[in-house]
């Protein structure tokens, strides 16, 4: 739970972005004037054109979207004006400016606030990964994450909880989390509920 390698095969959300590819290919726009239409304050397509560039999409229309977080963050800032789609915008934007890739800016305090403000999952571990030089805060997005009911958060705040790890140690919170865990079969959480059962 404290390793690094307990999170290893987590997969974030993508199906907003299937879905977007989806709906861009069957769009039969081209990428110019997918562009042509973002640019002009059509919110919807600001987010495609956006999210194309950020992860550099290379199968429309023949059109290569190379990866351009730079002008991927200029396209989101369009949308976010709307708050359209506000929870994946703030996440794209926040990873932007956490990273600095592609000639984009680096603000990490921003990309912390815009990464709390998406309140998704992948936002929560990008939050607790980010704090890991501060226990508490890293249990506080811990905790978000398994209130999704994430197995790996569960058993991390059960943990946590357990051994005093960015709070005070808790038997009662330990095995409430435990407990979760164990309802979700994970052997190991039931083993530890016989030794914490009062």
């Amino acid at each position: 739970m404290d390793d690094i390698n307990f999170w290893d095969g987590w997969k974030r959300d993508t199906s907003i972005e299937k879905n977007v590819f989806t709906v861009v290919n069957n769009s039969r726009l081209s990428a110019p004037e997918l562009i042509k239409y973002a640019s002009n304050d059509n919110a919807e397509y600001a987010f495609y054109v956006g999210l194309l560039y950020y992860v550099g999409y290379r199968s429309h229309a023949g059109f290569p979207f190379q990866r351009n977080h730079k002008k991927a963050l200029e396209f989101f800032q369009r949308v976010s004006s709307y708050g359209y789609l506000s929870p994946y915008v703030n996440y794209y934007m926040g990873m932007i400016l956490w990273n600095g890739y592609d000639g984009a800016p680096m603000n990490k305090m921003r990309a912390k606030t815009l990464l709390a403000r998406a309140d998704t999952p992948e936002s929560f571990l990008m939050l607790a990964t980010i704090n890991q030089d501060n226990p508490n805060e890293q249990l506080v997005w811990y905790k978000k994450l398994a209130y999704t009911d994430d197995w790996r958060a569960i058993l991390t705040v059960a943990h946590w909880y357990n051994i005093g790890k960015g709070t005070i140690k808790n038997n009662g919170e330990s095995y409430y989390w435990y407990s979760k865990a164990c309802a979700q079969r994970i052997a190991f959480a039931c083993t530890k509920l016989t030794i914490l059962r009062p």
